[in-house]
């Protein structure tokens, strides 16, 4: 048998479709993942870094004279750049307190704004759990029509049609305590009729309505506020653990924020201190030139003065380099628009350190800690949470034990109206049924061990609550600790400090009566630069310690209050009712 010619030509078109819906599909992924030959030889060779043709043609210039014109000239030019930068009245110059900071930060943070996601989410999953104790109405309309013999009514010869239709509502309420509530209401209408050849054959017709209650209540298991609303009450606690997490998670970035603020402080006082050194370095090599022209001291000892010099602009230099890293620092962290990471944009911070010595109470801080950690807080609803799970899984424990019951009217009339009027006269007596239902599994180690779960887990929680206690206080103990030998270590080397300006006075005078070499003089500037900067460094640390200390209090230690919020309402706040100035 041949195959019909226009179905050969069907299947050869069909085969040529596909074939070019293939090439298409192959040429459409292509136009959406490759934007040409060189977008692919990027994905697959990694060019070289031409230095000198990214450089601009200034430093092109000079990369071409070579490094000699650069030994000369450099140093100075740079100077004068790093001493307008210095300046106060540099243009482009944000002048940043920490509040602003901390207010900056609290608004843009990237990180703290996936965070706060959290509780939104959790107030939602809350609000699904309340949603179990809605009421639900229900509404139904059928119509049908059946037809079949009449045997069942002796006539099996005849053909019986019926026409059904239904109007059905109901109202379906829980309750909190377990079990429901539902109220119905029917109204049907049924009619009859026998086909046969006599048109006046019998047919029935009628009306029946229905109004009725039923209520379904356990007795034993599943039965009171525990059983019933406990998930609701869990949910309740995640929402609130939601906001404390959140809530530490905000003070621990304030922290480490704060932390970087004070960093940028110490860089821009060390800049100012290095700069410093290194005017007093030259200083000395225009009093060895002079000296050694009066014959007071040998030419050689000005090499050893242009040394001095060179070490400290060494300094300087790698004082300027973490200068710029942490102004990098602060402006990734604050993550404003209108502050760019360009390094012509120069940050400097105004807020002051705080240089006061505390008489702290140790058992005082200890208690305020424990009232106010986030960690410990959190325990303590998780404690809460674990007592509603022990009594909800020692309900599950109880065989289930039920209640039924339901009342009823009816109404029947030859038509709605009078079906309806039948049922509320009360034509008919009243419908009712009670009954007791009875379940009991037979070991229950499902029941038993969820309940057994339940109470290690609370133990757990309690022994993980007491060990949080003690960590606590001992977080507590150690910051007063850092903090008082902080305060003494800056007493001393504020001393020291002044031991070293006298020591290079006193350098300075032996040398420029001859009875000293200039390196004497180096070694008194070099004593007086780190002396300064240790200074500084003591009093950075004393911030951080502050910083620690309201760590482990949690507070903010003399700073404004932070509100926390979801990502529903508006962002992080700083309360200034609480405020205390910029220092």
């Amino acid at each position: 048998m041949k195959t019909p010619r226009p179905l050969l030509h069907g299947l050869r078109a069909a085969m040529m479709t596909g074939v070019a819906l293939g090439g298409c599909a192959e040429k459409w992924v292509e136009q959406r993942t490759w934007d040409g030959e060189d977008e692919g030889r990027r994905d697959l060779v990694i060019e070289p870094l031409d230095l000198v043709s990214t450089a601009n043609e200034k430093n092109r210039d000079e990369f071409e004279t070579g490094i000699a014109t650069e030994l000369k000239a450099a140093p100075d030019r740079h100077l004068d750049s790093l001493r307008a930068m210095l300046s106060e009245a540099e243009p482009g110059t944000i002048r940043l307190g920490l509040d602003g900071f901390r207010q900056s930060l609290l608004a843009n943070n990237l990180h703290l704004q996936v965070s706060r996601f959290d509780p939104a989410i959790a107030s939602n999953k809350l609000k699904s759990e309340y949603g179990k104790l809605d009421a639900t109405f229900s509404s139904t309309v059928t119509a049908s029509r059946q037809l079949e013999d009449a045997s069942e009514v002796g006539s099996p010869k005849l053909a019986l049609e019926t026409d059904y239709a239904e109007a059905e509502s109901s109202l379906s309420v829980p309750l909190a305590i377990g079990g429901s509530i539902e109220l119905s209401a029917d109204l049907y209408r049924y009619e009859t009729l026998y086909l046969n050849p006599d048109p006046d054959g019998p047919k029935e017709t009628a009306y029946p309505s229905n109004l009725s209650a039923q209520v379904t209540i356990p007795i034993l298991n599943g039965a009171g506020y525990d059983a019933n609303l406990g998930s609701i009450v869990i949910a309740a606690f995640d929402e609130r653990i939601s906001m404390l997490e959140l809530r530490s998670m905000m003070s621990s970035l304030l922290a480490s924020s704060e932390q970087v603020y004070w960093q940028l402080l110490r860089s821009w006082r060390s800049v100012e201190i290095e700069m410093e050194m290194l005017e007093l370095a030259r200083n000395q090599v225009t009093d060895t030139e002079a000296l050694a022209r009066g014959g007071v001291v040998p030419a050689s000892q000005r090499y050893r003065a242009e040394l001095t010099v060179e070490k400290r602009r060494a300094a300087l230099l790698s004082s300027e380099l973490n200068l710029r890293r942490d102004m990098r620092s602060v402006k990734i962290i604050m993550n404003r628009p209108d502050v760019p990471l360009d390094p012509a944009l120069v940050v400097r911070p105004t807020t002051k350190p705080l240089l006061h010595s505390f008489v702290l109470d140790c058992p005082r801080l200890a208690i305020q800690a424990i009232e106010n950690r986030s960690e410990l807080l959190q325990t303590s609803l998780q404690l809460q949470q674990d007592e509603v799970r022990l009594r909800m899984t020692r309900n599950a424990l109880l065989p289930s034990l039920g209640f039924d019951g339901s009342i009823g009217l009816l109404g029947i009339g030859a038509d709605s109206p009078k079906s309806i009027s039948s049922l509320l006269d009360g034509q008919y007596p009243l419908g009712w049924s009670i009954g007791l239902n009875f379940t009991m599994p037979i070991g229950n180690r499902t029941a038993e061990g969820e309940y057994q779960s339940a109470v290690i887990s609370r133990l757990q929680t309690l022994s993980k609550q007491r060990e949080m206690r003690m960590q606590i206080t001992q977080d507590v103990y150690d910051a007063v600790d850092r903090l008082e030998i902080t305060w003494s270590r800056i007493l001393t080397y504020r001393r020291a400090e002044g031991d070293a300006r006298r020591n290079l006075d006193a350098a300075k005078h032996l040398f420029r009566s001859g009875d000293s070499t200039s390196m004497e003089v180096a070694l008194a500037i070099e004593d007086l630069g780190n002396a300064r900067l240790s200074v500084l460094d003591s009093e950075i640390t004393y911030q951080l310690a502050i910083i620690n200390l309201a760590t482990a209090t949690g507070t903010t230690l003399g700073r404004q209050s932070v509100e926390v919020v979801s990502s529903s309402s508006a962002p992080p706040t700083i309360d200034s009712t609480n405020a205390t100035p910029d220092r």
